[in-house]
């Protein structure tokens, strides 16, 4: 989804009253570095440091 997009839906949902948080699934940006490792072997940093990233409970 377009990020200018994903803010417009952001913001209207909010401006209703409405709370949540603004959360990126880290398992999705990683696959996309897992896709292009074999091309960008420089992938391979992205794709350990991810691994490091604390993971939140529920």
């Amino acid at each position: 989804m377009d990020p200018a997009r994903l803010e417009f839906h952001y913001e209207s949902y909010a401006g209703h009253g409405g709370r949540f948080t603004l959360v990126n699934c880290w398992a999705h940006v990683r696959r996309k570095f897992v896709e292009c490792e074999d091309r960008f072997p420089q992938a391979t940093e992205a794709i350990e440091l991810i691994g490091e990233v604390p993971v939140s409970p529920g």
